[in-house]
């Protein structure tokens, strides 16, 4: 069957009074075969430098989780001496406290020899306006006794 080729449709809108144009149909662009080669060739250079962005972020996550735990490990240190020293300040602390108590001073005096004076060897000296008085303390030496507040 040989047959003509079909004329195209005509529209034509109602009410015109030229002649429509015929619609032509879209034809489409031939297909052809593309060289295998040229995709390839221009993909080389993208994943080459993805794999490498990659990489290098890989390494710097890396480095910075061992930093993190080696400063980790560094604040653990740290934290240890710090609870070790104030437990030793707590310590020499208290010894001070000891050794500083009335009694703890009356036993070291009393070893070392030490001992009060009698009553009768300290004597009260007035000091002219001064408002208090000067008297002869334990070892030979003296003691200001302030007395009552007022005018000199």
């Amino acid at each position: 069957m040989t047959a003509a080729r079909a004329e195209p449709i005509v529209r034509r809108p109602a009410g015109a009074d030229r002649p429509a144009r015929p619609v032509r149909r879209r034809t489409r662009p031939r297909l052809r075969v593309v060289p295998a080669g040229t995709n390839a060739r221009r993909r080389w250079p993208f994943v080459l430098f993805s794999a490498v962005l990659a990489g290098g972020l890989l390494i710097a996550v890396v480095a910075a989780q061992a930093l993190v735990a080696q400063n980790s490990f560094r604040l653990q240190d740290v934290q240890r001496r710090m609870q070790q020293l104030q437990q030793a300040n707590d310590d020499l602390r208290l010894q001070v406290a000891q050794a500083s108590a009335p009694g703890a001073i009356a036993d070291a005096a009393h070893k070392l020899g030490l001992r009060l004076p009698d009553p009768n060897d300290v004597h009260t000296l007035p000091i002219a306006g001064a408002g208090g008085s000067l008297s002869a303390g334990p070892a030979g030496g003296f003691a200001f006794q302030p007395g009552p507040a007022g005018p000199p």
